[in-house]
């Protein structure tokens, strides 16, 4: 049988502690280092100390795990705070057979460069939506207008049904 050894000083343990009873228990009585057989036999006649309750174990992550959710959030907020809105405009639509190309302009209003994502609806002849189609610019600065051109691969007469937004 293999001897597990304490993580603190290295003498015999119980394979049920992690450490051995004297690293845990400080007030207890050292015991003079001896064979192995004679720690364990130590270890084996003193109670083990009580274990923390499941629920105490499952408060505690629960905790951590919605202090990180908060971290996260806080992060997330700070990361965005400053960046659009994005005034979008429709400069130009074409379609070419099955490619429709609709060039926009868009304005970065915030205090900081960002990308904006843009939604362009879309429909066809009889008005019947289609699915939307989105545009990741580049990164914008503050104050400064890009034109950028979306080329998609659509049913012929599709076409921009809306407003655009970003």
């Amino acid at each position: 049988m293999a001897v597990q050894r304490c993580a603190r000083c290295g003498t015999a343990r119980r394979a049920d502690l992690q450490v051995c009873l004297r690293c845990e228990t400080p007030y207890a009585d050292p015991a003079p280092p001896g064979d192995v057989a004679a720690d364990l036999d130590i270890d084996a006649t003193r109670p083990r100390p009580a274990a923390p309750s499941s629920t105490q174990s499952h408060g505690t992550v629960f905790l951590g795990v919605l202090v990180g959710f908060v971290l996260l959030a806080v992060l997330l907020r700070l990361s965005i705070a400053g960046v659009g809105p994005f005034r979008v405009q429709i400069v130009e639509s074409r379609s070419v057979g099955t490619q429709l190309e609709v060039t926009l302009r868009i304005t970065n209003d915030g205090d900081r460069a960002g990308r904006a994502n843009c939604r362009i609806p879309l429909a066809d002849e009889a008005d019947v939506v289609q699915p939307p189609h989105t545009l990741l610019t580049q990164r914008i600065d503050p104050d400064e207008t890009v034109t950028q051109v979306l080329t998609v691969t659509v049913r012929e007469g599709v076409r921009p049904s809306g407003p655009v937004s970003c």
